[in-house]
């Protein structure tokens, strides 16, 4: 029996520092398939952790860099998704799975200004941040045959 993630799993998101994005939580829906369940609720693929992460968004600080600025996904690597449990070729997410999570900078958090002659605040030069992506709750199902 295989433990996979479902619809509504929840997600820790872990900042590599200095960058700090203010949600680090979050739950990601399934919707990229209909076809296979556990416990009644559908199983994640892989396309609905992209579908998530083209979603994302939040506030964020990098000191010194602490006038917040915005995230937002870029693209998500999964490592440790099913290499035997597929639906139409796609893997299934399972327990184990952890993700590498590129966040694109929107808007840059900036440093607050200095007194004269540099009057505007410094903005954050980074334009992209990687952090890594972990499953925390136990909102998942079994698969028993398919």
């Amino acid at each position: 029996m295989i433990k996979v993630c479902v619809d509504g799993t929840k997600i820790l998101i872990v900042p590599t520092p200095p960058c700090l994005p203010f949600k680090l939580t979050d739950t990601v829906k399934g919707g990229a398939q209909s076809h296979l369940k556990a416990e009644s609720k559908l199983v994640l693929l892989e396309k609905d952790f992209e579908e998530w992460t083209k979603n994302y968004k939040s506030d964020y600080i990098s000191p010194p860099f602490v006038i917040p600025g915005k995230l937002e996904g870029n693209k998500i690597i999964l490592a440790g998704v099913s290499t035997l449990t597929k639906v139409k070729n796609k893997p299934v997410v399972i327990q184990a799975t952890i993700g590498t999570l590129m966040l694109k900078v929107a808007s840059p958090a900036k440093i607050p200004p200095m007194p004269p002659p540099k009057p505007d605040p410094t903005p954050d030069p980074v334009p992209m941040y990687v952090m890594q992506v972990l499953i925390t709750d136990t909102i998942q199902g079994t698969l028993k045959s398919l």
